[in-house]
């Protein structure tokens, strides 16, 4: 019997160590793959960075990664129409008109715009694509013109601020429609939908096995699963890397700042794409914010919610937002120019730089502050 027992704990012993030196083996064999899309949609580049092991293992999940973004651009886009289904520029297009069935995560999708619309006290405003619109034309132009634009026309974009506001729209959960009431309401759902985008691509990639990766919608959202080689966590950069943050679990960083869709008028007034719908002109508070939370959905509406609104305006809101969601996890990083620098009561600063290339192409390195909130500065080596 003596014997038999240590024969079988010899034995489990054994199985421990074999499967222990197969699992060190297959994580070895783990390798880093990478592709980009630049059609699927959102007007955005789509990138996967996945470790696993195979190229073959690789493509199957980047395909399906494609195709889950592909499929919700045709019900998110404003600009086109999609053959048997109701896009965005379907509802605006029938505004005035009649109610539009659409997919029920569109209709999830406005909900939650609603709740961050409440929450921010209007400052991030889905139904004023109206005005955004106009922004968008001028951009357009500056972008086929070198990076030279209109001045912005005041009365125009006044009068466009009549045609938004969430009265004149008409959500039915049980029809699974949405009516626009004036037919100049205009719905832009580009300051959230491509964080959900990014989720959504990264609930199947890790559905169908692939646990460690990096997901980017353009330069403002990123998602970050699982760990990546040598077991470590994914790092964030912040003022060209000067501070690194790592966080032990997954996160999604969304980042709004003037170095995206820029341009210059004729009379050199610098210009960006972030735009308050309360004085339907841009907000120039900061160069930069950074927000880490769970997931890009919410991530991209902080991220334009806090460069809209000023440091005071930012602390108080997330104080509310943690209150509204007590068992997320937010965070949020400022940079500002070097004379915006905030009072140290307000937020603790260091110094760095940042790139930062204009509507014409031209790349400066800057002398940068920023700060962040407390929950990060844990994760933040070489901040203190």
């Amino acid at each position: 019997m003596l014997e038999n027992k240590w024969f079988r704990a010899g034995l489990i012993a054994f199985v421990i160590i074999v499967i222990a030196m197969v699992q060190i083996r297959q994580a070895l064999q783990i390798e880093r793959f990478s592709n980009i899309t630049v059609t699927a949609g959102f007007n955005t580049e789509f990138r996967l960075i996945g470790l696993t092991r195979s190229k073959n293992d690789f493509d199957k999940k980047f395909d399906l990664f494609r195709a889950t973004i592909s499929e919700l651009n045709t019900h998110f886009d404003r600009y086109a129409e999609y053959e048997g289904v109701n896009s965005i520029y379907t509802v605006n297009k029938m505004a005035g008109i009649a109610p539009v069935k659409v997919d029920p995560r569109v209709i999830e999708l406005l909900k939650l715009s609603r709740e961050m619309y409440d929450l921010s006290n209007g400052i991030f405003d889905v139904t004023a694509g109206a005005i955004f619109e106009i922004w968008h034309e001028y951009r357009e132009i500056a972008k086929a013109n070198g990076g030279l634009g209109p001045t912005p026309d005041l009365v125009r974009l006044q009068e466009a601020a009549e045609c938004i506001g969430w009265d004149l729209v008409q959500i039915d959960e049980v029809q699974s429609t949405i009516f626009l009431t004036r037919s100049c309401a205009s719905l832009d759902l580009g300051g959230i939908a491509k964080g959900y985008a990014a989720d959504m691509a990264s609930e199947a990639i890790i559905e169908a096995g692939l646990t460690r990766a990096l997901v980017s919608a353009g330069l403002s959202s990123i998602n970050l699963l699982g760990l990546k080689e040598e077991n470590k966590p994914w790092n964030i950069g912040v003022a060209n890397g000067v501070i690194n943050v790592e966080m032990p679990f997954n996160v999604a960083i969304s980042t709004s700042g003037i170095d995206q869709q820029n341009y210059i008028d004729e009379n050199g007034t610098f210009y960006h794409h972030l735009i308050n719908p309360k004085t339907q002109l841009p907000e120039n508070h900061f160069r930069n914010v950074v927000v880490i939370s769970e997931d890009a959905t919410i991530g991209d509406t902080l991220s334009t919610i806090l460069f809209l609104k000023t440091l005071e305006e930012g602390q108080v809101f997330l104080a509310r937002l943690q209150a509204a969601y007590p068992d997320q996890f937010f965070g949020a990083i400022w940079v500002f120019d070097e004379n915006k620098r905030p009072d140290s009561s307000l937020l603790e600063t260091k110094e760095g730089t940042q790139e930062f290339v204009d509507g014409f192409g031209r790349v400066e390195y800057l002398d940068v502050w920023f700060g962040m909130t407390e929950n990060l500065i844990p994760y933040a080596a070489g901040f203190r």
